[in-house]
């Protein structure tokens, strides 16, 4: 089927799942660019329907078929145009929002478990570049604690290059977390510019969870007064006291995946 009008049921949809809480409300969300629909395709991803720009629709129809999917529309270029975000990408695709409770997770026997962990923060792009980090080291999981921002943003979908689909992602409260990380011992390290002791001096080889405040206020006080939580810090040399919460996270990450890779020499 083709769209070649802006006043198209199929394109309004679209323009509604720009917004979080459509989207919450309905389940679904957006893929745009062919990487990351097939990488979401490959993750398990349940996908509806498909978006497909229409001077690229010949290349694209082929690889669509192992979708597998009931509902494809072609869509005129200045239609598409005005509802991508993406003017380079030729698809679209909605899929289904996955469902996971932090109540259904549990460690695995003899694994050393790896969560990172958001504290409040605002901005899909860096917590995109999180994702990447989190899929580059094999993290177990990515944890949103007072969650700001929507992890199905289609900037931070972007920004991960699809590796929000290759990991479970659980939403809850700070509190809870920690009474989780203590049934489950699991050790969280918060990372602080106020703690002492650098993130190189301590053993991420036990399970352990790493966790970083918001871009604007950093950890909240209850991460920064619990007692039950290690806190470290990235040395700073210069006139600034931290870096972008997304280079924290890599810098801590890798570090964690050096340790690892030691213990099994």
């Amino acid at each position: 089927m083709k769209i070649s009008s802006a006043s198209n049921p199929r394109i309004k949809e679209l323009k509604k799942l720009r917004d979080g809480k459509y989207r919450r409300r309905y389940g679904k969300f957006l893929i745009e660019g062919k990487r990351e629909c097939l990488r979401a395709k490959d993750c398990g991803i349940q996908i509806h329907e498909a978006f497909i720009k229409e001077s690229a629709s010949v290349e694209l129809e082929a690889e669509l078929g192992s979708f597998g999917l009931n509902r494809s529309f072609i869509v005129a270029d200045a239609i598409f145009e005005k509802v991508a975000m993406r003017s380079v990408e030729p698809l679209i695709v909605i899929a289904q929002t996955p469902e996971q409770a932090m109540d259904d997770w549990s460690p695995k026997k003899g694994k050393a478990e790896l969560l990172i962990c958001c504290e409040g923060l605002e901005k899909p792009g860096n917590l995109g570049a999180i994702l990447r980090t989190a899929d580059g080291i094999g993290a177990t999981g990515i944890v949103l604690l007072d969650s700001k921002t929507d992890v199905y943003n289609p900037n931070c979908i972007r920004a991960s290059l699809g590796a929000v689909f290759s990991l479970p992602i659980y939403e809850t409260t700070s509190e809870l977390f920690l009474k989780f990380c203590q049934k489950n011992e699991i050790i969280p390290f918060a990372a602080s510019p106020f703690a002492s002791t650098p993130y190189f001096a301590e053993d991420f080889s036990r399970s352990s969870a790493l966790i970083f405040g918001s871009e604007a206020f950093g950890l909240s006080d209850f991460w920064n007064d619990s007692q039950d939580t290690k806190k470290v810090q990235i040395p700073m040399r210069g006139i600034c006291d931290s870096l972008n919460v997304s280079v924290s996270a890599a810098i801590i990450g890798y570090e964690c995946l050096r340790q690892r890779s030691l213990t099994r020499i």
